[in-house]
């Protein structure tokens, strides 16, 4: 193998091994800041927008401010994160034991603790387990379409 080709094939695996799973960790972690910010899921290529609340007079404050869509105290966006585990693994975690028990209840739309026959209104802000993340995959393809082209150029 010449020396130039065994030079790019270093840095392929520093860009495999080091600098991709950083860039697609950095990635999620955008997409999940985003669509609580833009109160709508980030993840799609559609338009996601939440639902308001059904009684949202109750969100506004006394400065006449409504209250961002998911945010109370803000416990589950702090305890929203995106985690590097092992060599291979990514995982969007909610690290907190009160937030993780109804983070899924919101993300997914499922059956809440209310009254019987209760379902909250979806209103997704990270990839659903087991679904991929159109957004999330075309950004990392673009990257990695950048590296490669200065590592092979």
């Amino acid at each position: 193998m010449s020396q130039e080709a065994q030079e790019s094939l270093n840095k392929f695996i520093v860009m495999a091994e080091q600098k991709l799973p950083d860039h697609i960790r950095d990635e999620a972690q955008k997409l999940v800041d985003d669509s609580f910010q833009k109160e709508q899921y980030q993840g799609d290529t559609k338009s996601s927008k939440w639902e308001d609340r059904s009684h949202d007079d109750e969100a506004w404050n006394v400065r006449t401010e409504r209250r961002a869509l998911l945010v109370k105290s803000g416990r589950l966006i702090a305890a929203t994160e995106v985690e590097l585990r092992g060599k291979d693994t990514i995982a969007i975690a909610v690290n907190d034991p009160l937030a993780s028990v109804y983070a899924p209840v919101h993300n997914e739309g499922l059956m809440a603790g209310k009254s019987k026959g209760f379902k909250m209104k979806k209103r997704q802000f990270m990839p659903i387990p087991g679904e991929s993340s159109p957004r999330l995959n075309a950004a990392i393809d673009k990257w990695m379409d950048n590296e490669m082209d200065k590592i092979f150029k």
